[in-house]
This record gives C-alpha cells, structure tokens and sequence, in this order.
C-alpha cells in the first residue's frame, strides 16, 4: 500500500517535472529532440546524479521496472502536451503555465517524494553511517534535474535564486535522516514529506524568496 501511494505520488512529481522542462523549453524555443531531451533531464537527471553519486550504475531509471514505468508515464503524458502545444499554437498560454499554481503545488509534492526516496536509495546502498551523503543525495534527487534544465537552457538555475527550492529539500531530507532509526519508517517518511511540502506551498503562495546582496540605488541606477 506504501509502495503504491509512493509510485504514484512520485508519477505526478516526475510529469510536473517533466512539463516544467516541455514549458522552459518552448520558452526558449527549443527543438522536438531538445525539448525530449531537456524534459526528460528536468525529471530524471536529479535520479541519475544521485545514483551515480553513490555508485547504483547503470542508474535506476534505465534499469528499475517502477523508475521505468514512470518515466514511461511522464515522457507519454509530455508528448501528448507537446503535440498539443505544437499544433494548436498555444505556445504563449502554456509558457505562462510556469506559474500556475496548481502546477506548482503538484511540483512541490514531487519534489518531497523524490527526496526522500532518494534518501532511501543511499541507505539502501551505503547505509546510513554517512549522514552528509545521505542528506545530499536526497536533495540532489529533488532538485538535480531543474538545476540541468537550467544549464541546458543557458540560464542560471532558478532554484539559486528564487523559489525557496532547495532549502526545504535540505530540511525534509535531514528530518527524514534523523528521524527513520527513531520511529517508524512511514512515520520518517511523512514527516520529511510534509515538512517538504509546507515549506514549498507557502513559498508558492506570500512568494517566499531567499535573501540576495542587492547593490547601492546609485549604482544599480547606472
């Protein structure tokens, strides 16, 4: 029953994901092949670092049933969005998708799923001695993927600047570690995914942003 809420939860975190790269991509008019690419990227390549951060290889995506169907579902569920950006040209009524809040909310429960499965993932293959590895590949499995978006598109990740992306991956992780020794494992589970996702919906909706150095009126005036 776990495994199953599990599989489809990270289903809709891996086409939010994959819509967001489908929506970044006509934004920056991005060819079919590219946009596949950049899409696929977006929702798997967090997987892929994380894995071949703690030496799963071939990664999981290319090898595990469940990793594959997802991707399977994703990459039907992007194309049928694509085809139907292509030839109905609705392509500046879905870039403006980027902040719909719905959307969003989706990626937020997504992005909690694939952190604590990818801190399950390290356990699993290196135990749980190494907390820092463990917390990072959480985070990176959450967050890898819009990060190579970004650099496939040539813009700096939006996730270091604004979005409060990263930090809740950071905390929910870190719950999720602290906590799977000390009570039960769906307990840890829900625990660093609702922390995950709160962080995220409030960020979504009063427009959370991080602290940035801003430069002096006169000189940003120049």
């Amino acid at each position: 029953m776990v495994d199953t809420a599990v599989f489809v939860l990270e289903c809709l975190g891996a086409i939010a994901f994959t819509l967001s790269g489908i929506i970044v991509s006509i934004e920056r008019r991005v060819d079919p092949i590219g946009t596949f690419v950049i899409s696929f990227t977006t929702a798997f390549g967090g997987g892929i670092i994380r894995d071949l951060l703690i030496g799963v290889v071939p990664p999981s995506v290319f090898c595990n049933p469940s990793t594959r169907l997802e991707a399977l579902i994703a990459m039907i569920v992007g194309m049928i969005f694509y085809i139907f950006a292509f030839f109905k040209k609705t392509a500046p009524l879905i870039i403006k998708m980027k902040n719909d809040i719905a959307l969003n909310i989706i990626d937020a429960v997504g992005l909690s799923v694939f952190c604590i499965s990818g801190v399950k993932t390290a356990i699993a293959a290196c135990g749980g001695g190494n907390i820092l590895l463990l917390i990072v590949a959480g985070s990176i499995s959450g967050c890898g993927g819009s990060i190579l978006r970004d650099i496939f598109t040539d813009s700096i990740p939006t996730v270091f600047r604004k979005h409060v992306y990263i930090l809740p991956s950071i905390i929910g992780s870190s719950a999720y570690v602290l906590l799977y020794t000390r009570v039960p494992q769906l307990v840890a589970m829900m625990a660093g995914i609702a922390i995950i996702i709160t962080i995220r919906v409030l960020a979504i909706v009063y427009k959370w942003n991080l602290p940035i150095p801003r430069e002096e009126k006169d000189r940003s005036a120049k």
